[in-house]
Parts: structure tokens; C-alpha cells; sequence
């Protein structure tokens, strides 16, 4: 019964704010809220309905209500001894999970009420009763932080061991993770209910800076800016006079400029030790967790651990704090024309967490980070192959993890240089190519299946990822009844395929992004096995098939990648791959049919659409996204050998990406219908990179039907004759080897703005405290 009352005595708390005004100091009311001992079942009574009748009724109520809050956090700060403050700080923590998202709901009452100045008596050290304007966001950020910090209630040590603690905070030349600092060691100890203490102090923080789901962001459509082309790179070998481009070469270049999210903002620029020991505790919360322990069997049933939600929650708001950056995101990867694109309205952003994890170069740190990401990517693969089923803890933060790994190798250099050193690349390869194949068709992991594309794709761009996929592959593939995989470069080939011809139709605008690592990988892939280069040949005769190649303007670039693949191979690793070259001899008639190909006559738009629907890859309409199911845009590559003109075509259709969340409705981009041409076919017919392969074929096969068989499909005899041939005189000279670098464009970084914010929401919507009931809808974008 006790319960039942204190529960109904605080719903009527909370609809006498909707309907009669309540002086801000008034404390008796006020601290009703959180003077309790309240449950989490307790804060139900808040919904958000109500807190909305109070914004709409009685907004200043709103206003007195959250500067209390904000007091009331304030003052516990000052008596951080008295263990029924703790109670107090946790109901207020939770008071502001419930009712921030309300409040962010209406962008003029959330700029009022946090970011003009109002007086409050803010407590000092110096004049505890001293009134001052203040803004009271700054403040509830400032707040915040200080309650991470907070002795006895977040940390078990007194206000004196913290502070000096925090003090002593090494520095990044220290080893800022790897350091037995107090701190940390304070973080290893901690029993359960600082934990979730801790944890409950991450929710706030992810809560308070949510802002941006509640934003609208029409005016600032990409579209609308005619000048934001896809900045493109191409860092080439071999003495190419290839160089980087940003945007259109010789135009203007688009800078991005993060959506300006004050509350991150006023977070990332602070500076000093507390800030420095603030992100350490972050990443080492994140990264040091171990979900299989000591290894004991279902220990994770009877035993409960709010480890996980703190390194659930640590990931999440590391990888909102890390995007707050200006991209060119690595400064040692700038083009070299950036300086004279930028845009000079362009504001650059300070972001001091971004510093310190650009700045982490100690062995000890490095090798923590790799081995915690590590850990947590491959505890699915781990969970689901045991034994005893069900016997080993299954963690949910793989997509956390994977955003933290992007925000790594786009951020530091000594990251990627420290795994490319200590052979770490292949330990993440394998789990992201397995999230691939597990997700490929699964609606809600395609999200994940586009972050794991997008970061092989940056990886290909390195000659040390393409040499070490020649590491022999000892894993089980796990969906697969067999294991053929020579190499893991013959496991990633062989996914590549599967993922552009076998996925759901949102992968589909990423074929070239597949197709564009096997470009990158293949001078340096010295065997595939004979299945992979049967598959790869066949999927060569599907692009190339008129069918497919007059479907779409821009389904003729597929040839380019897989026609360079092979120059690759033929060039640079003929010894290694005959499987590869016995397949090119086998299907040679696929590449004599694209030299030919012609266009008799016009084809008509009606005959293009008929001819759609049996093409044996459908391509996809391109759909305006939505925070749930955000499809990014394809982050397009260029060749040296592509004209301007078809560059200025490529950017004109580039995905258009357009975010909401806060109203539920539908829209498809509709394209206009492609009718090919004989002008457009001779466009890039010319430039077809296929010179290689057919002098290869017309020298080969006659000397295979001379020699040796007239029937090319008599493998084994090829196979001997080919290994004992050489192709030295019969090739052009080796053309120069080009490794297309990731270059993230407006479109694909406000992609990933969704996706981390999707992920966040929906793990934590889940949770029954943050978001709960909130204007967001998630639905479904039909395509067409």
C-alpha cells in the first residue's frame, strides 16, 4: 500500500504543474520529486503526456521544475559524504531522463530555457548564497560531468582521494589507459552499485545531449547545396601522376560542418585533467570489459553484471562526443588542394576528446584498445559456437563497438599503425565479414552490414590489409557447410560476391563500394581458390550482360572495377592465381561480347523497364532514409581514366539524404527513367580497361588449343599448361596500382549521424527510462 500511495502522490504532484502555477522557490513542493526513496517503477508515473500538458499549459512550471533539478544536483555536489543525497541524486538523474526529451521536443522552449540567461542562486565555495545569471545548459553539462566525479556515490573514495586522484590523472605520454593511475584502479574495484551508479550518470549524459533527434534539418539538405560534390580520393603506386581530388578537380570542395549541437559542444572544447581523466575512464570502461570472464559455464544467469551497461553506455556516448569533429577527419590524409576548397564560412571545431584519442600513442594503450575491440567483436562468434548451448554471455554492443572502431581509424594514426604492426587486422576482418554474411538480408542489421562495408573498404585502401589477407585462413566459417578458403583474402572475395548478388535490395548502392576493395586488394592476392574464381568470372558475366548494363546510367562502372581486378592479376600475380586465369580462359567469351557491345537501335524508356524486371541483380530506387532504417549513400571512388564528364553524371546522381524523426510520414525519391544511347555507350566503351585481358586471351588460347586441348573446359591439363607459361611478352606494360582511399562525403557522414543515433535510441528506448514515449517514430521507407 505504501508504494501504491507514494506512487499517486507523485502522479498528482505531476498534474498539479499542468494546471496551477508553482513558485521556484517554493522547496517543500519541489522536493517532493526527489526527497523519496523512489523506484524506477516509481518515475512511471511521469509520462510524457503529462510532462507535455505542463509544457503547453504551464511552461514556467517547466522552467522552475528543471532549474531545481539542477540545484538540487548542484547542492549534493557539496555534500558528497551524506549517503541519503545519493538517493536524492539518483531520483533527479532519473527525473531528467524523463522529461528532457519532452522538453527538447520544442526547440524555442529548449533554447529559452537552457541558453538564456537566468538568475539562479548557484552555490559557491566562496558565496554559497550568491545569486548570478548563469545559462543554465552549460551549467547542467558542467553539472553532470562533476557527478561522474563524485565521491562515494560514483567512485569509492572520499572528496580528498578524488580530488588528489583526479590531480595525479596520467598524461597521454604516461599511457593514459595502460597507467595503474588510482583512478582506474578505482574503476576495477568498484562493486555493483557504484556501477550502476556510474551507469545511470552515462544515461543523463546520452539523454541531455539526444537534442539533435529533435531537430529538423530541411533547410540544411545536402541537395540544396549545388556545390557539395562527393570528395573522391586516389593515392596512387608506381609513379602515377595520379594525385588526390577533393570535390570536382579544379572546383570547389565541401568541407563538413557537423550539425552544431551545443550541448556537445560546451563538453568537447572543455580542456584540463578532469576532461583528460573524464575520456580515459570512458574508453577504459569501454574497451577493458570481458564478457566470458573466468569462462565459468551460464555464470552470466545467475550472476547479474552492470558492467555490460556501463561499457554499453561508455561506446555510445564516446561515439557521440567523438563525431562532433570537422572532416577532413585524419589531417595527415588531407587532399592536397583542401586548404583553397574549404569553404571559408567553414567553422573549425574543437573537440578535445577527439585530441586525446588522435594524441594516444603509448604500446600498452594501443594494445588495450585493439584487444578490447577485439573481444567484444568476436563474442558472438564465440557465444553461438559453444558446447553447451546458451552456456557463454551473448554481449549486444557489436554496433557500439564498430561505430567506436570507425571513430578510431578515422581519428588516430598510431591506431591503425600499432594493429598493421602487431598483426591485429585479420582479428577484426573476420567478425566484421561474418556480421556481413549473418546480415546481408536481415532488414534491421543493414545498418551494421553498411558500417562493416564502409570500414573494409577503408582498410582495402592500405597495402599492409591487402598483404596481410594473404595470412592462411584457419577459421570456420560458421555458414558454410565447407571450407574451400584459401587465404582470408579468398574468405573476403568470395563475401564480396555473395553480399552484390545475394543481399537485401538496400545493399545494392554499395556494389560498387564492394567492388571498389577487390580492386584494391587483388595486385596484392597471390591465390584464390578455384570455387572463388569460378564465382568471381560468373559474376563478371552478370554485369556484363546488356540487360543489366542498360538498366542504369551508372551499372557500366562495375566492369571498370572487376575489368582492373583482373589487370591486377594478370599483371602482378599471374604465378599465384591460375585458378583465376583458367576461369578468364573459360568464360573468355564474356569479355570478346563486352568489346562488341553495341546499341542497334535506340532503346526506349518502355523497353528499359520491361527489361528491369529480369535483370538478375535488381537496382534499387534510391530511398530518402530515416534515422531507423538509414541507408547511406555510396561513397564513390574515381579512376584516373573516367572523364570530367562522367564524373559531373556521377554527382548528379548521388544519393540525396534527407534525416527525420519527428514526424511520421513517407517518401520515396522517385529517379527519372534511363534510356540508353548509343553517345552514352561510346562514352565509356572508349575507356574500358579490358586492352589486358583480350591480348592475354588472343595469345593464350591458341596456344592451349595448339598445344594442349582443343576443349577449355579440360581443367587440369590448363592448369598444368599454365603453370609452366608465362605470360612475359604476350601483356602491355603493368599498368600503375591505384588504392582508392575511404573519403567520407556530406552524405555518407550524415548517414552515420543517423545510424549512431539510431543505435543509441533503440537500446536505450528499450530501457524503459530515456525516450520512452518521446515524438520519435520509427517506420519503414517503402520502396518502389
Amino acid at each position: 500500500m505504501g508504494n501504491a500511495t507514494t506512487k499517486k502522490e507523485f502522479s498528482d504532484s505531476v498534474s498539479y504543474l499542468s494546471v496551477s502555477n508553482v513558485d521556484f522557490n517554493h522547496i517543500n513542493f519541489w522536493g517532493k520529486f526527489w526527497s523519496r526513496d523512489l523506484s524506477s517503477d516509481d518515475m512511471n508515473a511521469i509520462r510524457p503526456d503529462d510532462v507535455r500538458k505542463i509544457r503547453v499549459n504551464n511552461p514556467s512550471n517547466l522552467t522552475n521544475f528543471l532549474g531545481n533539478v539542477v540545484l538540487k544536483l548542484r547542492a549534493v555536489l557539496f555534500k558528497a559524504n551524506e549517503n541519503e543525497n545519493f538517493q536524492c541524486t539518483r531520483n533527479c538523474l532519473r527525473l531528467l531522463d524523463r522529461i528532457l526529451p519532452v522538453v527538447f521536443e520544442d526547440p524555442q522552449l529548449t533554447n529559452s530555457l537552457f541558453w538564456e540567461e537566468r538568475e539562479l542562486p548557484i552555490k559557491s565555495k566562496d558565496n554559497p548564497n550568491e545569486t548570478n545569471k548563469i545559462l543554465l545548459g552549460p551549467l547542467l553539462v558542467e553539472t553532470l560531468l562533476d557527478l561522474f566525479f563524485l565521491p562515494n556515490f560514483t567512485f569509492l573514495l572520499n572528496p580528498m582521494e578524488m580530488k588528489e586522484t583526479i590531480s595525479a590523472f596520467p598524461s597521454i605520454e604516461e599511457g593514459l589507459l595502460s597507467n595503474n593511475s588510482k583512478l582506474l584502479a578505482s574503476v576495477r574495484s568498484s562493486p555493483k552499485y557504484v556501477v550502476a551508479d556510474r551507469a545511470e550518470v552515462l544515461l543523463c549524459m546520452i539523454t541531455l545531449f539526444s537534442s539533435a533527434l529533435y531537430e529538423k534539418y530541411a533547410d540544411e539538405h545536402p541537395s540544396r547545396h549545388k556545390f557539395f560534390n562527393p570528395p573522391i580520393g586516389a593515392q596512387p603506386q608506381k609513379g602515377s601522376n595520379s594525385k588526390f581530388y577533393y570535390g570536382e578537380e579544379g572546383g570547389e570542395g565541401a568541407v563538413y560542418s557537423p550539425r552544431k549541437n551545443m550541448w556537445v559542444e560546451h563538453l568537447v572544447k572543455m580542456e584540463g585533467v578532469k576532461i583528460r581523466a573524464f575520456f580515459g575512464i570512458l574508453v577504459y570502461c569501454g574497451v577493458s570489459y570481458d564478457p566470458i570472464g573466468w569462462g565459468i559455464p551460464y555464470n552470466h544467469i545467475w550472476v547479474s553484471d552492470p558492467h555490460e551497461q556501463q561499457m554499453e553506455r561508455s561506446l555510445q556516448l564516446l561515439g557521440i562526443l567523438l563525431e562532433y569533429r570537422q572532416s577532413p577527419l585524419v589531417a595527415n590524409r588531407a587532399p592536397l588542394n583542401a586548404e583553397k576548397n574549404a569553404s571559408q564560412d567553414t567553422v573549425q571545431l574543437k573537440n578535445t576528446l577527439a585530441e586525446h584519442l588522435a594524441n594516444l600513442s603509448h604500446p600498452d594503450d594501443l594494445s588495450l584498445l585493439w584487444n578490447g575491440i577485439i573481444t567484444i567483436l568476436n563474442n558472438p562468434l564465440i557465444a553461438t559456437n559453444t558446447y553447451l548451448p546458451y552456456s557463454t554471455k551473448l554481449t549486444s554492443a557489436r554496433q557500439e563497438m564498430l561505430i567506436f572502431l570507425w571513430h578510431n581509424l578515422m581519428i588516430s594514426k598510431n591506431f591503425l599503425e600499432w594493429g598493421i604492426k602487431h598483426n591485429k587486422l585479420m582479428d577484426i576482418t573476420y567478425p566484421i565479414i561474418y556480421y556481413l554474411h549473418e546480415g546481408r538480408k536481415d532488414q534491421p542489421q543493414l545498418g551494421m552490414v553498411h558500417l562493416g562495408i564502409f570500414i573494409l573498404f577503408y582498410l582495402s585502401g592500405y597495402r599492409e590489409f591487402a598483404v596481410a589477407l594473404n595470412t592462411p585462413f584457419n577459421k570456420v566459417p560458421r555458414f558454410t557447410s565447407q571450407n574451400h578458403y584459401v587465404t582470408f583474402s579468398d574468405f573476403l572475395i568470395s563475401s564480396l560476391i555473395l553480399i552484390i548478388c545475394d543481399s537485401h535490395e538496400r545493399i545494392h548502392p554499395l556494389r560498387e563500394c564492394c567492388l571498389t576493395i577487390l580492386a584494391n586488394i587483388t595486385p596484392y592476392t597471390k591465390t584464390l581458390s578455384l570455387i572463388t574464381a569460378n564465382n568471381l568470372l560468373k559474376l563478371f558475366t552478370l554485369i556484363t550482360k546488356p540487360k543489366f548494363l542498360f538498366s542504369n546510367e551508372q551499372n557500366y562502372r562495375c566492369c571498370f572495377f572487376l575489368l582492373e581486378s583482373f589487370n591486377n592479376i594478370l599483371q602482378y600475380q599471374f604465378s599465384g592465381n591460375m585458378n583465376v586465369v583458367y576461369a578468364i580462359i573459360k568464360n573468355n567469351t564474356a569479355f570478346t561480347e563486352l568489346q562488341k557491345l553495341k546499341i542497334e537501335d535506340e532503346v526506349s524508356v518502355e523497353e528499359v523497364d520491361k527489361n528491369k524486371k529480369d535483370v538478375e541483380m535488381k537496382q534499387e530506387i534510391k530511398p530518402i532514409v530515416t534515422i531507423e532504417n538509414a541507408d547511406p549513400p555510396n561513397p564513390q571512388t574515381q579512376t584516373q581514366n573516367l572523364d570530367s564528364s562522367q564524373n559531373q553524371t556521377q554527382n548528379q546522381n548521388e544519393l540525396q539524404t534527407n534525416v527525420t524523426v519527428t514526424e511520421n510520414h513517407q517518401e520515396i525519391l522517385q529517379q527519372p527513367k534511363f534510356a540508353p544511347t548509343k553517345e552514352w555507350l561510346n562514352s565509356w566503351k572508349s575507356h574500358l580497361p579490358i586492352v589486358t585481358v583480350i591480348r592475354f586471351l588472343k595469345a593464350i588460347i591458341p596456344q592451349i588449343q595448339d598445344n594442349v586441348t582443343k576443349n577449355l573446359e579440360d581443367q587440369d591439363k590448363i592448369l598444368e599448361f599454365l603453370q609452366n607459361t608465362t605470360v612475359v611478352g604476350l601483356l602491355p606494360l603493368p599498368h600503375p596500382i591505384i588504392l582508392r582511399r575511404f573519403w567520407p562525403t556530406l552524405f555518407a557522414l550524415n548517414w552515420f549521424h543517423c545510424y549512431m543515433w539510431g543505435v543509441v535510441f533503440l537500446k536505450n528506448a528499450g530501457s524503459g527510462i530515456a525516450f520512452l514515449g518521446t515524438a520519435i517514430k520509427l517506420f519503414t521507407v517503402n520502396l518502389q
